[in-house]
């Protein structure tokens, strides 16, 4: 979570043409890597909710 609300501070604070610069990567592997944590939060609520149906190894 905390991971997530920084990458969305940093979207909305830091302007297009400086935020390679001072991030470290360009606004859409920023914004990859968003997509990727909500969709990790949503599979761990998930899994937390319904333990039946997760998958075991």
């Amino acid at each position: 979570m905390v991971m997530l609300n920084c990458i969305n501070e940093a979207l909305g604070a830091v302007a297009d043409w400086e935020f390679d610069t001072r991030v470290g990567v360009d606004k859409s592997a920023a914004k990859k890597l968003r997509t990727q944590l909500r969709q990790a939060r949503t599979d761990f609520h998930q899994a937390r909710e319904c333990p039946e149906t997760s998958q075991h190894d």
